[in-house]
């Protein structure tokens, strides 16, 4: 069988399954952000979502400005629809070595833009 075959959906349920419960752990795998929850009372919700070109952008088509806003805000777009406030981000980037490291500056330029609209600290 091939991950075509199975789908994203199939696949995330087959690492479900894999997966030991934790009663720390109020929503996992499958949803926008997991919830957990470190101390009893306090939730912590996370998420990441990684886009990729020729899928949800075209280089030749996306200011590195606007597409470095959009990274954030879909993940900001995940927290904010469990009612999440969000305070901090993570990164996570696989970039071909052919990119210009202007490109790359004005990339964290538009995250950095996003997450100070967005009241991140």
């Amino acid at each position: 069988m091939k991950l075509h075959d199975l789908g994203e959906f199939g696949f995330i349920d087959r690492i479900a399954a894999a997966i030991a419960e934790k009663t720390t752990v109020k929503i996992g795998i499958g949803d926008d952000a997991a919830a957990v929850e470190p101390t009893p009372g306090h939730l912590t919700l996370m998420t990441s979502d990684m886009l990729i070109e020729g899928v949800h952008f075209d280089l030749n088509l996306s200011d590195p400005l606007t597409l470095g806003r959009k990274s954030l805000a879909v993940n900001l777009s995940d927290l904010a629809a469990m009612g999440a406030k969000p305070r901090y981000y993570l990164l996570s980037l696989a970039i071909p070595q052919r990119l210009d490291l202007e490109f790359l500056d004005k990339f964290v330029s538009g995250m950095m833009q996003r997450a100070t609209s967005s009241v991140l600290h």
